[in-house]
């Protein structure tokens, strides 16, 4: 069923561009924006697929491969694909390739797929302690978990591979996240100049990536 789904999604981006979808699409995106959507939707496409057989298998993937993977399936490229639609900007590809760039853009995806919240619930001694989660990961683990499903998710990936307990699992994720925004942050007075105009378009960007990570939070 999933590839079924993917195939239909695949039919209705490459169609002819009387149809609706692609036609408000290539009116505002610039070919480079419009390569790097389309490649960001392929890559989505099938990553859901991966995600699927996955599930089907019982297979919980290792924190690198379960990262990778996530960066895809969770359509967070995707979603940032959409930044230069909203701006109307078209970024030269040297920006995107540029490894400063890249830092901020890799630092940005995982923070919105790793990104917490903190729970607070009593001790037995009736203190306040707060607990961090992965935001994404909230609502569905007891879910997942209580259906067998739950290894496209960090906290089992975590508890499985590294031996941590819910907890454990919980707080290395917070860590990571201070760690993201960190770099998210110090990379970006280390970004090069590509002259007046691009430059100005790379911080709309990155203030559009920063908007993305902020309103996860919120």
């Amino acid at each position: 069923m999933t590839k079924e789904l993917v195939s239909l999604l695949l039919i209705e981006l490459y169609s002819p561009e009387e149809y609706r979808f692609r036609a408000r699409l290539v009116r505002l995106y610039g070919p480079k924006a419009t390569t790097r959507f389309l490649k960001n939707w392929e890559t989505y496409c099938a990553s859901v697929i991966t995600e699927a057989e996955l599930r089907e298998q019982g297979r919980i993937l290792d924190v690198d491969a379960f990262v990778a993977l996530r960066r895809e399936n969770s359509a967070v490229r995707l979603c940032f694909s959409l930044i230069e639609y909203c701006f109307g900007t078209d970024l030269p590809d040297e920006v995107f390739e540029h490894p400063t760039f890249l830092e901020i853009y890799w630092a940005a995806v995982d923070l919105v797929c790793w990104s917490n919240v903190r729970l607070f619930s009593k001790s037995e001694s009736g203190n306040e302690v707060t607990h961090s989660i992965p935001f994404q990961d909230i609502y569905s683990y007891d879910m997942e978990q209580s259906k067998g499903i739950s290894g496209n998710n960090i906290i089992t990936v975590l508890m499985k591979n590294r031996h941590l307990t819910l907890q454990e699992a919980s707080d290395f994720v917070g860590a990571h996240c201070k760690e993201l925004m960190d770099l998210f942050i110090s990379a970006q007075a280390r970004l090069p100049s590509w002259g007046i105009s691009i430059d100005s378009e790379v911080a709309r960007y990155i203030h559009g990536l920063g908007c993305w990570v902020k309103g996860n939070l919120e």
